[in-house]
């Protein structure tokens, strides 16, 4: 086998494998992916560490969990950290993370969480039921609006023992499998104060975590680079590094991703990505996303509301959307990536393809 070729095949595996949980996270909130192997390459080795290179447009806008809300920033958070439960690929069902089981009371208002054994920080601290404790607390306790959306109704968090954890709800809670919320270690953030936390601390890397990769360099306004943690409870990534490329615009970005300058992008404008579609040596690769592009109406009814009065009318506003035509908007805005949307919740929902897509670079 070539050297070039047993690259292309590695790298070819590796990149769904360090990615698959960042693009779930991406389709619950928006940005197309668009991804690309390099081929010609050495033939790698113990010495010689193998790069992935990813383009985009968005970059993080705040390392630290606690703050950031970007896109990008959850891609981040996802890939340096673990959650107590995550998702199956295939349709997005519950999935064990770092809790390896789950437990409900008959009443619904008890769940209890087995813990993974033997899984280390990235600096090397075991992780027990006390960090997952912490970190309900502390996101409970000082309302970190970025995630007490997720934490509403938990009125208890204990530690049973070293791996075994114990929620208490007021009530009956439909999401406890579904909180994406990234535990993070109580021996460094138990000396940040909560104030800072939620307002000014950045979390500099390196970045502490369970997952599989490490934030080792953020330079704002170029990239970000994460290292693989080789000690991942899943097993080693069988990449050694992963690279976020900022662009300032989607046109040069495409244009490195032809070259082979960078082994795949994501955000890539509909318009564009229809033109790789055909690209040699490009393959697209479709996933869904839900998203949103919608008309907001001024129909504040107060004496000092800046809109039209029309506005105020029901009747009218229902006699516009109705003369709205959605799926023509998806067709000239979204060149087809698109359906028409009736509703929060799409016609085609996960696992059905839909027609936003990504690519790859077989060269």
């Amino acid at each position: 086998m070539s050297s070039g070729i047993r690259q292309a095949r590695l790298r070819r595996r590796l990149v769904a494998l360090a990615l698959a949980g960042a693009t779930v996270l991406l389709a619950g909130l928006g940005g197309g992916l668009v991804r690309a192997m390099a081929g010609e390459a050495a033939s790698p080795s113990p010495a010689t560490p193998v790069t992935l290179r990813v383009g985009w447009v968005n970059e993080p806008d705040n390392l630290n969990p606690f703050i950031g809300y970007s896109t990008s920033s959850y891609l981040v958070y996802h890939l340096n950290y673990d959650q107590l439960t995550g998702y199956t690929a295939a349709d997005v069902t519950p999935a064990p993370d770092l809790a390896e089981s789950w437990t409900t009371s008959a009443d619904g208002l008890e769940w209890t969480f087995k813990l993974r054994q033997g899984v280390k920080w990235q600096d090397g601290e075991p992780f027990t039921s006390a960090d997952v404790v912490f970190t309900f607390d502390y996101i409970i306790k000082n309302q970190l609006a970025a995630f007490t959306s997720y934490t509403t109704g938990i009125t208890k968090v204990e530690a049973v023992d070293d791996y075994t954890v114990r929620f208490t709800t007021a009530k009956p809670k439909a999401n406890m499998l579904g909180m994406v919320v990234p535990i993070v270690p109580e021996h460094l953030w138990s000396k940040i104060s909560p104030k800072a936390a939620g307002t000014s601390f950045q979390n500099k890397p390196p970045i502490i975590g369970t997952g599989p990769f490490q934030v080792v360099d953020f330079k704002k306004g170029d990239f970000v680079r994460l290292a693989a943690n080789k000690r991942y409870w899943r097993g080693a990534p069988k990449i050694d590094e992963l690279i976020f490329q900022y662009y300032t615009n989607a046109d040069s970005m495409v244009q490195d991703l032809k070259s082979g300058t960078i082994d795949g992008a994501q955000v890539i404008p509909p318009e564009q990505f229809k033109r790789l579609e055909g690209e040699p040596g490009i393959k697209t690769i479709a996933y869904p996303l839900y998203n949103w592009e919608y008309i907001d109406v001024n129909c504040y009814d107060s004496p000092n509301s800046l809109g039209n009065p029309v506005l105020k009318d029901a009747k009218f506003r229902v006699a516009m959307a109705w003369a709205i035509d959605r799926e023509k908007c998806a067709v000239l805005g979204w060149s087809g990536f698109a359906q028409g949307g009736y509703g929060i919740f799409p016609e085609k929902g996960w696992p059905a393809r839909s027609r936003n897509e990504g690519a790859m670079n077989d060269r």
